[in-house]
Parts: C-alpha cells; structure tokens; sequence
C-alpha cells in the first residue's frame, strides 16, 4: 500500500467508527421504543412483551458486536498514528496536520508561515519516509 493511501486510512476509519456509533443508537432506540400495547382497556402484553426481550436482546448482543468492531478500528487508526510517531517532529506535525486534523495544505502553509509550495514538497518527502517504514512492517 503506497504511503498516501495507508494515512487517508484514518478519514475511513473515523468514518467507519461513527456510523457504528450511530447503529449502535439507532439500535438501542429501537430496543427502547418498544413498549406494550394499550387498547383502551387494557395493557395487551402477550406478544409485545416477547418483541420487545427479543429486540432488547438483539439490541445487547449487536451493541457488543458494534463496540469490538469499533475497538479494532480504533486500534488501526492508533497503528497509523503510531507510524507517524515515528517520523521527526516536523514531519510528523505536518502529516498529522494534513491526514487526522484534516487541515489543507493552505492552512498549513499559513500557521507554519511558509508558502504554499513549501508544505507540498515537505509533504511528499515526509510521505516517502512513511513508505519506507511501513514497508519494513
């Protein structure tokens, strides 16, 4: 995997967490939203009672399963950052600046006071140090 593509891994990532996190409430809703029926004179309780354990438990058994795929993505995403790390500090502030807080280039350009080209050369030097250690992995 070329350089480039292993950091914008982070964008998919954070991408893939927050939707498992919006399943994981969507689904929890669901399961809280089912409530015995009511027809006036009394609770109707036979059959939605037995919905509502079975959405209940549907509910606890996705939400587990949501939350280990959540904790692997997030340990990929510490994977990449942890490469970064690796990197020198300059380097690594840049592709940090760029890949997880999502900055252009401009706006980098502009808090490090150098010009536009400046951070486009820098960048491509700092991603062939980043192929160079993840092909050694």
């Amino acid at each position: 995997m070329k350089a480039k593509e292993y950091l914008k891994e982070i964008a998919r990532i954070e991408k893939l967490i927050e939707n498992k996190q919006l399943d994981k409430q969507r689904w929890k809703d669901i399961a809280l939203n089912i409530t015995p029926g009511y027809d006036g004179e009394r609770v109707q309780s036979s059959g939605n009672m037995k919905k509502m354990e079975t959405a209940v438990i549907n509910s606890v058994d996705l939400e587990r399963e949501i939350e280990a795929d959540i904790l692997r993505l997030y340990r990929k995403r510490q994977e990449i950052i942890g490469v970064l790390e690796e990197l020198p500090l300059q380097d690594y502030e840049l592709l940090y600046s760029i890949y997880v807080q999502k900055k252009s280039f401009v706006e980098v350009a502009g808090e490090k006071g150098c010009t536009y080209s400046n951070i486009t050369t820098n960048h491509g030097t700092a991603l062939k140090k980043v192929q160079r250690i993840i092909d050694k992995k």
